[in-house]
């Protein structure tokens, strides 16, 4: 019976074994350059679907590999992943060949903001209302979750209660990109990365996504705001 449910996923193209780990690297890294390096990524469950006709046939899939998300995906359960091949890439910045596409249970643990004590809304927010703490985020979008050093000076949009942990969407926080600074920019692709220098023409905070001008191509880009002065260059595919 359990030869023929194996052969039932080969002939569907579902991918077990030696495919995984590349698969399971490509994600986790994918999660982490849009988290923060610091988060504890899980997975749990894992199918790997081929791209082709070619897909029954092929047993694993060999790294380096990048894995970028489906659009507005969450953690806590399942995530859509498409997964390229990064030795198949035709210049620094872009995607390699489509290999598959992988669906995945991901579980993200990170240190996370909680208020201490009640705030109003509309009022700034001291050090001493926050608490910091490492625990699972439940179900929260790909991005990176306010730390003490972005709520701290922000205003509430509306009450917070105790222990209720602090987002972006329940505060206004001072921009850490302001249009016209020079910034510094980093490119993940996969495990690689890559730093340089642009020009801000748009302001931002935390997570937000602005539009930069590299200072020697001029050429027009766009990334989020991952610390003061720091943007993330966003892939284009």
């Amino acid at each position: 019976m359990l030869i023929v449910a194996l052969a039932w996923f080969a002939a569907g193209g579902w991918i077990y074994n030696e495919g995984e780990a590349p698969v399971r690297a490509a994600i986790i890294e994918a999660v982490r350059a849009r988290m923060g390096a610091k988060v504890e990524v899980t997975l749990g469950s894992l199918q790997i679907r081929q791209a082709g006709p070619a897909a029954a046939n092929t047993t694993s899939i060999a790294g380096p590999l990048t894995a970028i998300p489906d659009a507005g995906a969450r953690t806590g359960g399942f995530i859509r992943f498409v997964i390229y091949d990064n030795r198949a890439r035709t210049a620094p910045k872009t995607l390699g060949r489509r290999l598959a596409t992988a669906d995945a249970e991901v579980f993200v643990a990170a240190e996370q903001v909680k208020a201490r004590r009640a705030i109003a809304s509309g009022a700034t927010i001291a050090a001493d209302d926050l608490e910091t703490l490492t625990e699972d985020v439940g179900r929260t979008m790909l991005k990176p979750l306010p730390d003490s050093r972005f709520a701290i000076g922000s205003k509430a949009l509306r009450p917070i209660a105790p222990g209720e942990r602090v987002t972006t969407t329940m505060i206004v926080a001072p921009a850490l990109v302001k249009s016209g600074d020079q910034v510094q920019t980093v490119v993940r692709v996969g495990s690689l990365e890559a730093h340089g220098v642009a020009v801000a023409t748009q302001t931002g905070s935390l997570g937000e996504e602005i539009r930069l001008v590299n200072t020697s191509s001029r050429r027009t880009l766009r990334g989020r705001v991952i610390g003061a002065r720091e943007v993330e260059v966003m892939h284009e595919h």
